[in-house]
C-alpha cells in the first residue's frame, strides 16, 4: 500500500535561525534529515527525499512525517532505532557505514538538544548521508569523542555471490595488489588466489580489472574494512 505524504509540507515552516543547522540542510551534496527518538522524520531536506523516494518507492515524494519503520526494512528500522538511542542517550556522534545495494554510503548521526531558541522541545538526531569515496579508515578522521559503527543489516546488492574470502581478494585487488602479493598477505598458494580471483570474474560478470575495482571501491571494499577493527 502506497503511503500518502501530507498535504502541508512541514519543511515550509521549520526555522532556519540558526545559522550552522541551516547551512547543514541546505548542503546539495548531503541528503539530510532531523529524526526522533522514535523514528519520526521531522524534517527532511529535497535531497533525502530524493535519495529515500528512489531507494525505497511507494512513499511519496516526502519524507518528512514519516518513520524510518515506513521506509527501510524491519532489521534496519530497528538498526538505526539502537543507534539513535546511542547517540542520544550517551549525547555522541556516530559515524555509520551502510552498505546499500553494493554501494557503501557513510551515515552521519549528531545528536541535537532542545535549546531556548530551537524549533522542538525533545532530542533530535541530525541523520545525514553521503556516499562514501574517501580513502583514509573511518577512524583517521572521527571527531573528538565519536565513534565509527558498522551497519550490520545492509544489502551486498551484486556482492553477495561472493564468499568472505572472495571479497577479500577483491578487496586486496582493488588496492593494486598482485596475486603474489595477496597469496603473500593471506598466506595462500598463488594458485589458490587465482582461483578466487577467476571465481570473482565469474560471478560477477566482470572480466576487466578496472571495472572490478570500480565495483569495489564503490562497495567501501578496503582491507580495513573488512577486518572490523576500527568499528565499535
Amino acid at each position: 500500500m502506497q503511503l500518502i505524504t501530507p498535504k502541508n509540507d512541514t519543511r515550509a515552516a521549520f526555522p532556519m535561525d540558526n545559522p550552522l543547522l541551516g547551512a547543514l540542510l541546505s548542503d546539495p551534496a548531503s541528503a539530510v534529515s532531523l529524526v526522533r527518538l522514535d523514528g519520526t522524520m521531522v524534517y527532511c531536506n529535497p535531497q533525502w527525499d530524493r535519495l529515500m523516494s528512489a531507494a525505497h518507492p511507494g512513499h511519496g515524494e516526502h519524507m518528512t512525517g514519516l518513520t524510518l519503520k515506513d521506509i527501510f526494512t524491519t532489521p534496519q528500522a530497528l538498526e538505526f532505532g539502537v543507534l539513535l538511542h546511542r547517540s542520544i542517550e550517551g549525547k555522541q556522534p556516530l559515524l555509520v557505514r551502510k552498505l546499500c545495494g553494493g554501494r557503501m554510503f557513510r551515515c552521519w548521526l549528531y545528536p541535537i538538544e532542545p535549546t531556548g531558541r530551537a524549533p522542538f522541545d525533545r532530542p533530535l538526531v541530525a541523520f545525514l548521508v553521503r556516499a562514501e569515496m574517501i580513502e583514509e579508515a573511518p577512524t583517521e578522521s572521527l571527531p573528538v569523542g565519536a565513534a565509527a559503527v558498522e551497519f550490520r543489516s545492509g544489502g551486498m546488492g551484486p556482492l553477495e555471490v561472493l564468499s568472505p574470502r572472495e571479497l577479500e581478494v577483491l578487496s586486496l585487488l582493488a588496492e593494486g595488489m598482485t596475486i603474489r602479493e595477496i597469496a603473500a598477505k593471506l598466506h595462500r598458494s598463488e594458485k589458490t588466489i587465482d582461483k578466487h580471483r577467476t571465481s570473482i570474474h565469474t560471478k560477477l560478470g566482470v572480466h576487466d580489472r578496472v571495472a572490478l575495482c570500480d565495483i569495489a571501491r564503490r562497495a567501501g571494499l578496503r582491507s580495513w574494512s573488512l577486518q572490523g577493527a576500527p568499528f565499535q
